[in-house]
């Protein structure tokens, strides 16, 4: 339930922040307010401060602008936030990752609805909430006793995590942690890259690799030579 939690946190970071989001993000942070300090995780004690501090240098509209500059540009998006908007150049392609989407969802009894802003299946923070949706169900199922119902779970969480979050996730937020001008995103892209490569390793999974991001890889480690190699996505070996 802590890694759910962790993936409902970083879903709801990247979604549009408006007002609304900024009263379910800090009402999601302070749900821990009760609890001893040591007992928040770390990664979640950094965004709240990293949100705080945004907010004090941004206001929330400097975070609405940095958004749309990152990832919503007209003609010019600096990061798709979109996962067939990578390395899938023809319609079919996309058809085909938007079907599998779909189909994942539904397997699962999940459809996209207000909260999801109406935003495509294959937005990260659609993808970051359902493997929370995922992670929740496995561990109802296994405190009810029921090991084949939890067992799909934690199959189709392997299976996502290898044909989808896993292989574009990692490597956005990669960009992200490089490109933003504001350190909410960046602590963001920091947590999250953290989450999917944990699970990338735990579950021992190699995710497909899509190719325009090893131009982006190697750009960014041009950009910055200094930057730490295990920031790089994982699971890629050979690929």
């Amino acid at each position: 339930m802590e890694e759910a939690r962790a993936y409902q946190l970083a879903a709801l970071g990247f979604m549009y922040p408006d007002r609304n989001w900024l009263v379910t993000i800090e009402k999601f942070l302070d749900a821990r307010k009760e609890d001893a300090e040591n007992r928040r995780p770390a990664g979640e004690s950094l965004l709240k401060s990293s949100l705080q501090q945004s907010l004090d240098e941004n206001a929330l509209e400097g975070i609405a602008l940095e958004y749309d500059r990152l990832f919503t540009a007209t003609g010019n998006v600096m990061i798709p936030i979109y996962e067939t908007e990578y390395g899938m150049d023809s319609v079919f392609a996309k058809t085909k990752e938007l079907a599998d989407l779909n189909g994942f969802y539904q397997a699962f009894g999940l459809e996209l609805g207000k909260d999801a802003q109406g935003e495509r299946p294959d937005h990260l923070m659609i993808q970051l909430e359902f493997m929370a949706a995922l992670l929740v169900k496995e561990a109802y199922a296994r405190n009810e006793g029921w090991e084949d119902k939890a067992n799909v779970c934690f199959e189709a969480r392997k299976r996502f995590i290898k044909d989808h979050v896993g292989r574009w996730g990692p490597t956005l937020c990669l960009m992200l942690k490089h490109k933003t001008e504001v350190e909410f995103y960046r602590t963001l892209g920091g947590m999250t890259a953290d989450l999917i490569n944990k699970d990338v390793k735990q579950l021992n999974v190699k995710p497909g690799f899509l190719a325009p991001f090893e131009k982006i890889v190697e750009k960014i480690r041009e950009e910055s030579p200094d930057m730490d190699p295990n920031e790089c996505p994982i699971g890629h070996d050979g690929l």
